[in-house]
């Protein structure tokens, strides 16, 4: 298994591939499932001794290269044979409210402008901002198949509690269903966040209603989509 590991990485550096230590751990614990058995703490301490012993490290990226052109067509097209096989494997052909895609974006407070409408000859341009250009929420937008959009996850950044748990659920919004919101202390989708969107929102918008056991949620390789 550690070999394999090993492979992995080597191959990731030599094809000039981002790999983080998420990723090899997912890997180890697929070829050793009695891994799983362990904290996330554990399984941290464990990859740092696993990467010192062979003469690996975290390192910051100094250099990011444009990729090779590769054949888009040939990536879609396999794609979509994947899709096929899965869909027909678990029985969801023609049932495209069990699918679904999802992704977490940012929004800034407020947007810097590089442009504005003023005078023509004005020789120079002021604006104000409020010094918020660099604080966002992150927001959880998915879809399904058939079209339905459902209503996003809005994280901001703060600390939870009860207290501040039950007030957040109490607000108009989320009352009349168009929103979620969650705190995060930096306003990002975690893993917590990503379970929480799993198992309070993706399977409680009609989705178990059909009482069927497979349903297809795709999404990309974020970490915190390998939890």
């Amino acid at each position: 298994m550690k070999i394999i590991c090993v492979d992995i990485i080597k191959q990731c550096n030599s094809l000039e591939i981002p790999i983080s230590s998420t990723e090899v751990i997912n890997e180890a614990i697929k070829m050793e499932p009695s891994l799983k058995e362990n904290t996330y703490s554990s399984l941290h301490k464990w990859f740092y001794r696993f990467i010192y012993r062979n003469g690996f490290s975290i390192r910051k990226i100094t250099h990011i290269g444009q990729s090779e052109k590769i054949d888009s067509k040939e990536h879609i097209n396999k794609f979509f044979k994947l899709l096929y096989e899965i869909r027909n494997k678990y029985n969801i052909m023609d049932q495209l409210d069990l699918i679904g895609n999802m992704d977490e974006t940012p929004i800034c407070y407020e947007n810097i402008y590089t442009t504005t409408i003023t005078k023509i000859g004005s020789q120079n341009v002021t604006v104000k901002n409020f010094n918020k250009d660099k604080l966002r929420i992150t927001v959880i937008l998915y879809i399904l198949s058939d079209g339905t959009k459902i209503p996003p996850l809005i994280i901001f950044r703060g600390e939870t509690n009860k207290i501040k748990e039950k007030k957040l659920q109490n607000n108009e919004y989320v009352k009349k269903g168009l929103c979620y919101i969650k705190c995060q202390p930096n306003s990002w989708a975690d893993n917590y966040i990503f379970i929480y969107w799993l198992t309070n929102i993706w399977f409680n918008n009609g989705i178990l209603n059909h009482k069927v056991k497979n349903t297809l949620l795709i999404l990309d390789r974020a970490t915190t989509h390998f939890c």
